[in-house]
């Protein structure tokens, strides 16, 4: 028998591998991990992946791991995740399947296949037209187990056939049981521990080998231009603190009604908090101020100065919130597109602000045209970042914490 409980590992909604992008899924990938050392389970690369540990240069994740023991959630089916290229990362839903040589095979493919019936049954199609392999998208070898055996995958996808036929004759899927594991933690000192334990497993530092080689080929990944760790922040806290950075940071906020977790993390997001010239030349101070747009403040030299360059970032800040502001419902253009600007509430006000000190009045655009502020941001994920990297550096400043409520949905 399949196992039919599903364990919750999710990945911190926000991170720059979960920004929490909406899709509505219309697929389902199967993956094989690429790892065939001894231990590399289910629950060794669900550590490896919610720790942060893979966190690198391009963006990797997915929804699912399986082996013949387990199956585990890192996030919801209905938000995007990074494992097969682009196309795939925006319309289907990522099931890895393990490898390491203690399996059982048959009953880690028994998983996958009653896993991905559910998902298949969830999202309304069938396992001719919504079950793919990595393959299918980007011509890689994967599923390799699947694909390295004469008749597995057509196999496979008879099992998945009969038990998507089995919740047919059902009616409605029963609801999945989900059990939670923390490996990862909200309070950074914390969730920096247990990345640290994580890194000093050799199974894991085998992983981030093999997920290294998994995403490999540069034309199927997404570039993270945002890659941290909650030791990196700290160590960018402390530094503020070190040079009377602290102070400018709360007076600011205060000043123009923002949270000063919020503005010490776009200062991380934009210079990992030094005061540099940066942006090929263009961005200048803490808060890489624009020289083609404040060519008089930058020429001053004032943004020499970091508590300046804080004070004009908040200002910064303040006059996109207003334009985003007096915008809603009216008509608008941005780059030669004309559109209407949606309404919003609070939480999106915020979202939509920080993404235009990215990416000027195209966040308000890509928000009023499909509901994602970052979709032209550096990045794609410039406001999800920013607000995770705040939740620390409000619980570092002794602030409440900004939250990020994942959804209780597969």
């Amino acid at each position: 028998m399949p196992v039919t409980v599903v364990t919750d590992a999710m990945i911190p909604k926000g991170r720059v591998d979960r920004p929490g992008t909406p899709i509505v899924a219309t697929s389902v990938t199967i993956h094989n991990t690429g790892n065939s050392q001894s231990g590399a389970n289910a629950n060794a690369h669900a550590r490896a992946l919610v720790t942060g540990a893979l966190l690198s240069g391009y963006l990797r994740s997915w929804h699912f791991t399986v082996d013949d023991f387990e199956i585990y959630r890192h996030i919801p089916t209905t938000e995007k995740a990074y494992h097969a290229g682009p196309a795939a990362n925006a319309s289907s839903i990522g099931v890895e399947v393990c490898q390491h040589p203690e399996q059982n095979n048959k009953l880690a493919y028994e998983n996958a296949a009653w896993l991905a019936a559910t998902l298949l049954h969830q999202i309304k199609m069938t396992p001719t037209a919504g079950l793919r392999q990595h393959h299918d998208w980007t011509r890689k070898n994967c599923p390799s187990v699947l694909r390295g055996k004469p008749g597995a995958w057509k196999a496979f996808v008879a099992q998945v056939a009969a038990a998507c036929a089995a919740l047919n004759d059902a009616g409605e899927s029963k609801p999945v049981t989900l059990k939670v594991v923390d490996f990862t933690s909200g309070r950074p000192e914390a969730a920096a521990a247990k990345l640290e334990a994580a890194l000093a497993l050799p199974v894991v530092r085998s992983i981030i080998r093999s997920e290294a080689l998994h995403g490999a080929g540069r034309s199927e990944t997404e570039l993270s231009t945002s890659s941290w760790q909650p030791s990196h922040l700290k160590a960018q806290y402390n530094k503020a603190k070190t040079q009377g950075w602290i102070q400018a940071f709360k007076d600011e906020a205060k000043r123009w009604g923002f949270s000063p977790g919020v503005m010490m993390a776009i200062a991380s997001r934009e210079t990992n908090m030094r005061n540099i010239i940066g942006d090929g030349g263009h961005g200048y101070g803490i808060m890489q101020i624009d020289d083609r747009s404040f060519p008089d403040w930058v020429k001053s030299g004032a943004w020499k100065d970091a508590n300046l360059g804080i004070a004009k970032g908040a200002l910064v800040l303040a006059d996109k919130r207003e334009q985003v502001e007096q915008g809603r419902g009216k008509r608008l253009k941005v780059g030669g597109r004309s559109f209407v600007g949606e309404a919003f509430n609070g939480d999106q006000l915020l979202r939509i602000t920080i993404a235009s000190y990215n990416s000027g009045l195209r966040a308000y655009y890509y928000f009023s045209t499909s509901g994602n502020p970052d979709e032209g941001t550096t990045g794609r994920d410039y406001s999800a970042d920013v607000l995770h990297r705040a939740m620390y550096f409000s619980e570092f400043l002794g602030l409440p914490r900004l939250g990020h409520p994942g959804s209780p949905n597969l």
